[in-house]
């Protein structure tokens, strides 16, 4: 802004006792000042300038706003998911209509998960689930891929499927299916003879069954 903003005071000096008295400020006189940009006005009521309704300044003087470009691409990445490396993208499209300085978003795109890499070389990226997964049956042990251990069985410290080892034992009445061991150590058996109407036997107990 140019120019000069005044206020005035009256002052009234007392004849009698020779005291000045000052009185209040007026109110602050825009009307020497000048706006910088072509177009603007000053605003009596707080001396700042402004450029006439729906208009801003644009290089050095007042016009309609418009975006430049008028149309642009926003992008935003995300880390992938899943023990998976690389990164997510997704985009979306901006616009600004003539005649505004502010850009309308769209909406964004669904995630593209095409960068996304598995650290562990067997497994692959499932794109339905966005994680990284062994071949069905399959189970991670030490960064690989291995078959998960059959029903009965657990994997010990050097990634080897074992049996568990039977602690009880527990028939199980004929006909039937008989279970895997537990983990608490439970071992099922059948007696087969009791199938046969004939006779009766006492169980036969199997280590390994």
């Amino acid at each position: 802004m140019l120019g000069s903003a005044t206020q005035t005071q009256t002052v009234t000096c007392n004849t009698d006792t020779g005291v000045w008295t000052s009185g209040g400020w007026s109110n602050i006189d825009y009307s020497q000042c000048q706006c910088a940009f072509r177009g603007q006005a000053v605003n009596p009521s707080n001396g700042t300038c402004q450029c006439p309704a729906g208009q801003a300044v644009v290089g050095n003087s007042c016009a309609v706003p418009t975006c430049d470009p008028a149309q642009k691409q926003d992008v935003q990445t995300s880390s992938c998911p899943g023990g998976s490396t690389g990164l997510v993208t997704q985009n979306r499209t901006s616009s600004c209509p003539t005649g505004q300085s502010s850009w309308q978003y769209g909406p964004w795109s669904a995630p593209n998960y095409s960068s996304c890499s598995c650290t562990i070389p067997a497994q692959s990226f499932n794109f339905s689930t966005n994680r990284c997964e062994c071949a069905v049956g399959n189970e991670v042990v030490e960064n690989s891929c291995v078959p998960v251990c059959d029903d009965g069985q657990f994997r010990d410290n050097a990634g080897v499927c074992q049996a568990y080892p039977c602690l009880t034992y527990q028939a199980v009445t004929f006909p039937a299916t008989i279970p895997p061991r537990s983990p608490q150590g439970v071992c099922y058996y059948m007696k087969l003879t009791d199938g046969v109407p004939s006779g009766a036997s006492s169980g036969t107990k199997m280590p390994n069954v």
